[in-house]
């Protein structure tokens, strides 16, 4: 069970995930799989010493290409809030083109549900100003702590108090 090299290839030889490499001197530099059944950027990774020669926004952009051709609901790829990480700058730089944000909050842990947005540990503020031009915040709770519809109403009020998202 899991990601393991069988069941990539299985996957990609099915068409259900489609993959882009950048090779340098016989050597994979970088990759990106996508998934045609969610709409998910699966993996986009590039060696350290390969950073800042496009190769990353060359990869992410074929991979949106092509799902795209799937007319999936949201393209989307998940990653982390923590600056310290080597693709925090990376996505940030791509802020102008990000059109929803799916905000989640809770105790930053694997198996515990989420809570209310404002009432977690993710710095909320400062990932929604990753990316100014976001048109929507969509708030999503895939497993709550609480009564969900009373956490996206207190998370859309959360939002709204500190200027942060207009209810629609």
């Amino acid at each position: 069970m899991g990601i393991t090299p069988a069941s990539v290839a299985e996957h990609l030889v099915a068409g259900a995930t489609k993959g882009w490499v950048c090779s340098s001197e016989s050597r994979i530099v970088g990759f990106c799989i996508g998934e045609s059944a969610t709409g998910e950027v699966l993996v986009l990774a590039v060696l350290p010493q390969f950073e800042g020669r496009g190769i990353g926004k060359t990869l992410l952009s074929l991979a949106v290409e092509w799902l795209r051709s799937f007319k999936p609901t949201r393209i989307w790829l998940g990653a982390s809030s923590d600056p310290g990480t080597r693709s925090h700058g990376f996505y940030r730089a791509l802020g102008d083109r990000v059109r929803y944000l799916h905000v989640k909050d809770g105790p930053v842990t694997k198996d515990d549900p989420m809570t209310a947005v404002g009432t977690g540990r993710m710095p909320v503020a400062e990932i929604l100003a990753a990316a100014p031009a976001a048109e929507w915040h969509v708030v999503e709770l895939d497993r709550c702590a609480t009564d969900m519809l009373t956490a996206v109403r207190d998370s859309i009020e959360w939002l709204t108090a500190r200027g942060l998202a207009t209810a629609r």
